[in-house]
């Protein structure tokens, strides 16, 4: 699957599988307020914001993107409409990246779609990684890349909502994971105390991956919390 980069434009930029372009122009409504339409499903790895705004409107749009993704956003210093001296001051913190050298923006693209395809190169390269996981009596092996899981060498088939429950809280190494952190990571959408949908989630996943659905030992809750992986392997869980 192909890494994205999702790009905020009001000007005709040259979209192809690697970037995707949204027409702020469109998305404005009645109140003048910026609606964003994501994709939940597409991997973006980064946010340019490429038209001409004030700093309260970039601002807005940085909160808006992170409600759906944990991601990095950049932002044009030509492109930054300043009431007073010094305003753009207030997105210090809140934008990752803020390019103040002035150059060819379609060069500008250019090199980012040439950055992702050496980095797809390399993810066809290392999509045969396997975490590896073991104690007396058990072994967990996990293929992120293809989404593959194998516990004491049978396969568990998953949705894609189900592994990446299984997938996140295996990297949190036994923290608790809270049902607005997991819903944010997993669903890439702002909460919505949706935790029915959650718990049925995770019913359907403990009745793939445990023996023993009621005496979980993989994907167990705090309750009122959380969920976390089990305590099992809390002490040998690699660092990823």
């Amino acid at each position: 699957m192909y890494e994205k980069i999702l790009v905020l434009t009001d000007k005709k930029i040259c979209a192809n599988k690697k970037i995707v372009c949204q027409q702020m122009d469109r998305l404005k409504n009645h109140k003048q307020r910026y609606l964003l339409s994501i994709d939940n499903a597409t991997a973006y790895i980064l946010c340019i914001i490429e038209f001409q705004a004030s700093v309260p409107e970039l601002l807005y749009l940085t909160h808006e993107v992170r409600k759906f993704y944990s991601l990095p956003t950049c932002i044009f210093e030509s492109n930054i409409i300043e009431k007073y001296p010094g305003e753009k001051e207030k997105l210090r913190g809140k934008v990752d990246i803020l390019i103040r050298r002035a150059f060819d923006k379609r060069e500008f693209f250019s090199l980012i779609d040439y950055i992702l395809d050496l980095k797809d190169k390399k993810n066809l390269e290392s999509e045969e990684i396997k975490l590896e996981l073991t104690d007396s009596n058990n072994v967990i092996q996990i293929y992120p890349g293809k989404r593959n899981l194998y516990i004491n060498n049978t396969a568990i088939r998953l949705t894609k909502k189900e592994f990446d429950i299984f997938y996140y809280l295996f990297q949190k190494k036994g923290d608790v994971v809270s049902h607005k952190e997991l819903y944010e990571r997993v669903w890439k959408r702002e909460y919505i105390h949706d935790d029915t949908n959650i718990m049925a989630h995770i019913h359907r996943l403990r009745g793939k991956v445990e023996k023993d659905p009621k005496k979980p030992k993989y994907i167990c809750n705090q309750y009122g919390v959380g969920y976390y992986f089990g305590g099992l392997f809390q002490e040998a869980l690699p660092t990823l």
